[in-house]
């Protein structure tokens, strides 16, 4: 993979990161859940379902985004990995 592949394969994931973030800043419940499949779920630690679904997503994050006005997420430290795999054939 040539360096301005992988940059760019990065900057992609970022802007992806930034987009979701700066849903969850305003408060956009229809922009935040763009981001999730129709079957996300949420868990507890010990692995119970908490969350299920875009429904329960909604269910839960718009309380949050109405309730709670002094919300904000920041991302302290970012590291960004892309995977490659390199097959060599004779």
């Amino acid at each position: 993979m040539k360096q301005h592949e992988w940059s760019k394969s990065k900057s992609e994931v970022t802007d992806l990161v930034d987009r979701q973030i700066a849903a969850y800043q305003a408060r956009d419940i229809d922009a935040f859940l763009t981001f999730y499949d129709k079957d996300v779920r949420i868990r507890q630690f010990d692995g119970s379902v908490m969350v299920s679904g875009l429904d329960g997503m909604r269910g839960f994050y718009e309380p949050l985004f109405r309730d709670s006005p002094q919300l904000n997420a920041r991302i302290l430290h970012r590291i960004a990995a892309v995977t490659t795999s390199s097959t060599r054939k004779t």
